[in-house]
C-alpha cells in the first residue's frame, strides 16, 4: 500500500524500498524503511536533496502522499 501511495502521489514509474536497523546516526536503534519513488529517466540512483525543493514543494508532496494513503 506504502509503495502505491508513493507512487500515485509522486507520479512515479516505481519505487525502491531501503531497510535500515542501528544505522549511523541513529540515537535511538530501530528498523525503519525508506520508499523511494523512481522514475525510467533515473540513473541507477537518483535523490532529490531537500534543499533543492521548497517549502511549499514538500508540502503538496506531504498532502499528495496522505491523500493517496487514505485512498
Amino acid at each position: 500500500m506504502a509503495s502505491e501511495a508513493v507512487m500515485q502521489a509522486f507520479s512515479a514509474d516505481g519505487t525502491s524500498i531501503l531497510q535500515n536497523n542501528e544505522a549511523p546516526g541513529q540515537s535511538v536503534f530501530h528498523v525503519h524503511f525508506h520508499v523511494i519513488p523512481r522514475f525510467n529517466a533515473d540513473s541507477t540512483w537518483r535523490r532529490v536533496r531537500l534543499t533543492e525543493q521548497t517549502r511549499a514543494d514538500r508540502l503538496r508532496q506531504r498532502d499528495a502522499l496522505a491523500r493517496a494513503l487514505r485512498g
